[in-house]
């Protein structure tokens, strides 16, 4: 009797092994690319207007990425991302800017590596980082119509959440990005609007989802 308890003891305990294996193995990704997308809310800092000498804050606003890579191990993946934020300029009344209603709103091309380190049940936390550039577009209605300018910078990204295995090749979870640019200069040839501004820094916290192949 205490021979047969034993067997069954140890069987039991060797399915309950193999099973926590397998629950350890549906985040392991290596040798696999994957397409994914975020979106969430941004804020981001004061910008700083060099010709006045002033700051002005913007609202929240809204961060929409998609990106795709590669798992070249368990731990690393490198991928490349777009993807375009939004956020009003508190601006009316500040005589800068002409007072109008501004919009700040950015596009991002970002080359990023990412490291992972993958835990039982699905859980996967990771950091990561990347470097490119950032498309700023300043719009302002002025006399009910639209103006914009754009200026292309470089652009600084870190990254940080935790992604859970939601089926085999899929992933769920949440994350923060901090992204960095460059001074801008927007308005050149307006005398007018001529803006030159500091660097941007936005914080995202992001709902995210990626499909592994």
């Amino acid at each position: 009797m205490k021979t047969t308890t034993l067997k069954f003891t140890i069987l039991g305990a060797t399915a309950l092994l193999a099973g926590a294996a397998v629950q350890a193995q549906d985040n392991l990704r290596a040798g696999q690319p994957y397409v994914g997308a975020d979106l969430g809310p941004v804020f981001q800092q004061d910008l700083y207007i060099r010709n006045a000498g002033r700051t002005v804050s913007l609202d929240p606003g809204i961060r929409g990425d998609v990106h795709g890579g590669f798992n070249v191990t368990d731990n690393l993946a490198v991928e490349i991302e777009t993807g375009a934020l939004t956020s009003r300029i508190r601006n009316s009344g500040s005589g800068i800017l002409g007072g109008n209603r501004a919009y700040l709103q950015q596009v991002p091309l970002l080359a990023n590596v990412i490291f992972k380190a993958p835990l039982r049940g699905g859980v996967t936390p990771y950091i990561g980082g990347g470097v490119g550039g950032v498309v700023s577009d300043i719009s302002l209605r002025q006399n009910s119509h639209w103006t914009d300018d754009a200026d292309l910078t470089f652009a600084y990204q870190a990254m940080a959440g935790v992604t859970f295995t939601f089926a085999r090749h899929f992933d769920v979870g949440f994350g923060y990005k901090m992204l960095g640019t460059g001074d801008h200069t927007f308005f050149r040839d307006d005398p007018a609007l001529y803006t030159p501004t500091g660097k941007t820094i936005s914080h995202s916290l992001l709902a995210t989802f990626t499909f592994s192949f």
